[in-house]
């Protein structure tokens, strides 16, 4: 798992992936057959709380995404997590 750090990369994503709701937040999947490595961006506001609380949730969502990663290992992700 790669992690997404350039904001040109997030955009796409988010412009031309597909959106899907969950408990986690909303979810921008964009199907990828070139990268052997799947690529994930966490996003969480600052509206969810004070530093501890975001790092909390992004340890949550890493977690899911361990765990899930056979089901997810052809898309690239971005996990958007608002209040």
């Amino acid at each position: 798992i790669v992690s997404l750090a350039n904001k040109d990369e997030i955009r796409h994503i988010i412009i031309q992936g597909q959106k899907v709701n969950t408990k986690f937040g909303l979810l921008f999947l964009q199907k990828d057959s070139n990268n052997i490595l799947s690529k994930i961006g966490i996003l969480v506001k600052r509206k969810s709380g004070n530093a501890v609380k975001r790092n909390y949730i992004k340890r949550i969502i890493r977690q899911f995404v361990c765990k899930e990663y056979n089901i997810i290992s052809h898309y690239n992700i971005i996990i958007l997590k608002n209040v």
